[in-house]
C-alpha cells in the first residue's frame, strides 16, 4: 500500500556542465508522517529539517490516496484518482493514454531514469511511462511466500545503484529527470543498525531516521558537484502512517489526516524565499504543475492540479485552499463502504455511512465528530466534494476494473504466494448502504494480521485469527478466501473447498477463487469437479493459460495423454512457457515421444534455470533413453536446487 518525495532541480549534471534547462531529481520515500519533519530539538530528520529551514514549508499538504501506487500515480500525472483510474493496488495499471510528467519532460529533451525500491511500484503498474531506464529488478524467487509489499530493496542499496548509474550513464548534453523511490518506512519497521538499537522503542522512527541519512548521502553528492545552491529541492510525502490513531496501525483503510497529511518542502535556487511558510491547503496533484511552472514548460493537458508559484511568492493564492482524499480499499477488498473526504484550512468532511465533520483547528486529531450539530455546514462540504468528482472524474477513473494484469505479472505475483483480496463489489449496492469501515476496523485488523501471518508461513496463527472473524462476519470475501488458502497449504483440501465455495458465493467472478477451488478438487482426485471449475475459469479469463494447464493435468490424471497434449499446447500458445511446456513435455513422454518431451523440458530449464521440476523430468527422460551421464547431470542440478530451497 503506499512515500515521501524529494525533487532536486539543478542547473546542470554532475559533470559541472550547465544545460539550458535544470535537471530534476525526484526521490519518493514511502510512508512518512508530516509530524516527523519537525525542526524541533532532537529531530530524527536533520537533513530534511535543514531543507525546510532553507526553503518554503507547506504546512497543510494533502495527498489524494493513502496508498503507494495510486498516490504516486497522482503525483506523476497531476490528476485526481477519479480521473487517472488507479484507486487501489494489485490488479490495476496506469493506462497508456494517461499523460505523465515524465513523458512531458522526455518530449522536451530530458534524459529520464527511475529506480524504485518496492514491487508496489513495479513497471507492471504502468508508472514507467516515459522513462528510458526503469530499474525495478527484483529477484522474486528470493521472496516466495510473502506479499508483494514485502518485496523491497533497502534504501542504502538503492542509493548505491543510483550513484553508480549517475557515474556511468549521465548524459552531459541533456537535462536529467531521475526518480529515486525509497521504501524503508513502510511496515514492517526493520531499520538496520545502529538505527534499530537507537530506536528500539519506536522502530518506525528508526526507519525514518535511516531514510533521512540516505537522502543526505545523495544530497552530499550533489553538493560536492556544485549543484546544491543552484537547485530547486521539493520534498513531499505520498502518505503518512496511522500508528494506532483511530485504530489504524498502518495506512490505506481510513482517510484521516494521520495518513493524508504529508510534509511538503521546496528549496529554491540560491535559497530564494527561504524561511517562508504557506498555511493554505495544497494537494499532491499540485506538485507536477508546479515543477512545469518553475521550468517554464506548458502544463500537461490532463493535469488537474495547480502550480503553486503564486502561493510561494505570497501573491494572491493560485489555487483554492481545499483538499480531496479517498480510500476505496475497504470497498474493493471487503465489500464495505468507500471513504471520500473534502477539507479546507479549518474544516473537514468525510463521506461515510455515518458522515463525519471536524474542526481541524480545535481538533486536529479528528476525534470529535461535529456532523450532527453542524449538519448544514457539513453538507456544504459534501456538495463541493460531489462537484469535484463530477468535474474531474473520467469513465475509467470512476469505474475501476481489476484483473487487468498481463500474464507475466500474474505469474510473478503467484510466485510470491500473492493472496488475492478483491471482494467483487456488487454494483447494485450503494456505498452508503454498505457497512461503515469505522465499525469494521477490528475485523479488518484481524484479517490483515492473518494475511501477514500467512505470508510469513505462520498458518496456525492465521487460521486462528480467521476462525474468530468468520463467525462474526461470514460475508468477508478476503477472510473466506484466505482461510481456504490456509487449508490448501496445509493439505486440508476438503476444508479448502468449503471456504472457496463460500468465497465464490460472495464474489462469483473471482478468478482466483475459481482457480483455487479447481486446484483443491484436483488434489482430492475429483477430476469431474475439477474439470467443471477449470472450464469455468477459461470462460472468465479466456486469454489466461492456467485453465488449460489445469485441464491438461486432469487429462493426464485420467491417463488421456492425447487430450492433455491439446490443452497444454493451448497453454503454451497463450504464453505459458513454464507449466505449459512442462505439461506438454509430460504428455509427450506419456505417449512415448521422449525426444519431444526432452525438447520441452530443456526449453523450460533454459528459461528458468532454477526450475527443479524441469531438471527432475530431464533426469527421468534421459534415464528412459539410457543416457545415464545426462540423467546424472540433471539429477545433480535438481538436488542442488532442492537443497538451496530448503536452506
Amino acid at each position: 500500500m503506499t512515500g515521501f518525495c524529494l525533487l532536486l532541480l539543478s542547473a546542470g549534471g554532475l559533470t559541472g556542465q550547465h544545460n539550458a534547462r535544470p535537471s530534476l531529481l525526484l526521490i519518493t520515500v514511502d510512508t512518512l508522517r508530516a509530524d516527523r519533519v519537525s525542526r524541533d530539538p532532537g529531530s530524527i530528520t536533520p537533513v530534511l529539517d535543514q531543507l525546510s529551514a532553507e526553503g518554503v514549508r507547506f504546512d497543510r499538504a494533502i495527498v489524494q490516496v493513502p496508498i503507494t501506487l495510486p498516490s504516486h500515480a497522482s503525483i506523476l500525472t497531476g490528476a485526481y484518482p477519479v480521473y487517472h483510474g488507479i484507486r487501489d493496488f494489485g490488479g490495476i495499471k496506469l493506462k497508456d493514454e494517461r499523460e505523465t510528467l515524465t513523458e512531458i519532460l522526455k518530449a522536451n529533451g530530458y534524459q529520464t531514469a527511475a529506480f524504485v525500491s518496492s514491487f508496489a511500484l513495479d513497471s507492471a503498474w504502468g508508472l514507467d511511462q516515459g522513462f528510458e531506464t526503469y530499474h525495478d529488478d527484483f529477484d522474486l524467487s528470493s521472496y516466495q511466500g510473502v506479499g508483494f509489499n514485502a518485496v523491497e530493496r533497502r534504501g542504502d542499496l538503492t542509493v548505491d545503484l543510483v550513484v553508480d548509474w549517475l557515474g556511468k550513464n549521465l548524459d552531459p548534453q541533456r537535462p536529467l529527470f531521475l526518480w529515486v523511490h525509497l521504501f524503508d518506512p513502510h511496515d514492517p519497521y526493520e531499520a538496520p543498525s545502529p538505527y534499530r538499537e537507537r530506536f528500539a522503542d519506536s522502530p518506525y522512527d528508526g526507519e525514518v531516521a535511516f531514510v533521512d541519512a540516505q537522502i543526505g548521502r545523495l544530497i552530499e553528492k550533489y553538493r560536492a558537484a556544485g549543484r546544491y545552491e543552484s537547485s530547486l529541492i521539493v520534498v513531499m510525502g505520498d502518505h503518512g502512517e496511522g500508528l494506532g490513531e483511530h485504530g489504524e496501525e498502518t495506512h490505506g483503510f481510513f482517510v484521516y489526516n494521520s495518513t493524508l497529511h504529508v510534509p511538503l518542502l521546496m528549496r529554491f535556487p540560491e535559497g530564494e524565499y527561504g524561511g517562508q511558510r504557506v498555511a493554505q491547503v495544497v494537494e499532491s496533484i499540485d506538485v507536477a504543475p508546479t515543477i512545469l511552472q518553475q521550468l517554464r514548460l506548458p502544463r500537461g493537458k490532463e493535469m488537474q492540479g495547480t502550480g503553486l508559484i503564486g502561493n510561494i511568492r505570497r501573491q494572491r493564492a493560485s489555487k483554492g485552499t481545499t483538499g480531496y482524499g479517498e480510500s476505496f480499499y475497504a470497498k474493493y477488498h471487503f465489500g464495505w463502504s468507500s471513504l471520500t473526504s473534502f477539507q479546507d484550512d479549518r474544516y473537514k468532511f468525510i463521506r461515510a455511512p455515518r458522515k463525519e465533520f471536524y474542526d481541524l483547528q480545535a481538533d486536529p486529531g479528528e476525534t470529535r465528530n461535529l456532523y450532527e450539530s453542524r449538519t448544514a455546514h457539513a453538507e456544504q462540504f459534501g456538495q463541493q466534494l460531489d462537484q469535484l468528482v463530477a468535474k474531474y472524474g473520467s469513465e475509467s477513473g470512476l469505474d475501476q476494473k481489476h484483473d487487468e494484469m498481463d500474464l507475466e505479472t500474474q505469474q510473478r505475483l503467484q510466485s510470491l504466494g500473492y493472496i488475492a483480496g478483491s471482494s467483487g463489489v456488487a454494483s447494485d449496492v450503494e456505498d452508503l448502504d454498505r457497512p461503515d469501515p469505522k465499525d469494521k476496523i477490528e475485523i479488518f485488523s484481524r484479517v490483515r494480521n492473518a494475511t501477514i501471518a500467512t505470508e510469513k508461513g505462520d498458518l496456525r496463527t492465521s487460521m486462528r485469527l480467521l476462525s474468530e472473524v468468520i463467525p462474526r462476519d461470514p460475508d468477508v470475501y478476503s477472510a473466506r478466501y484466505l482461510q481456504g488458502f490456509n487449508f490448501y497449504r496445509t493439505g486440508r483440501f476438503m476444508n479448502a473447498v468449503g471456504e472457496f465455495k463460500a468465497a465464490l458465493e460472495l464474489f462469483p467472478e473471482s478468478t482466483e477463487a475459481v482457480y483455487s477451488l479447481a486446484q483443491s478438487y484436483f488434489k482430492l482426485g475429483l477430476s469431474r469437479e475439477a474439470r467443471v471449475e477449470y472450464e469455468r475459469l477459461i470462460r472468465l479469463e479466456a486469454e489466461n493459460p492456467r485453465g488449460h494447464v489445469g485441464l491438461g493435468g486432469v487429462s493426464l490424471q485420467a491417463r488421456n495423454a492425447t487430450e492433455a497434449e491439446v490443452h497444454f499446447q493451448r497453454a503454451v500458445e497463450l504464453g505459458d512457457d513454464a507449466l505449459g511446456r512442462i505439461g506438454l513435455g509430460r504428455s509427450f513422454v506419456a505417449q512415448g515421444r521422449i525426444d519431444q518431451g526432452i525438447e520441452q523440458f530443456l526449453a523450460v530449464a533454459t528459461l528458468y534455470p532454477r526450475s527443479a521440476e524441469a531438471h527432475q523430468l530431464l533426469a527421468y527422460s534421459y534415464t528412459r533413453k539410457g543416457m545415464t551421464e545426462e540423467a546424472a547431470r540433471h539429477q545433480k542440478q535438481y538436488d542442488e536446487i532442492v537443497a538451496r530451497v530448503k536452506k
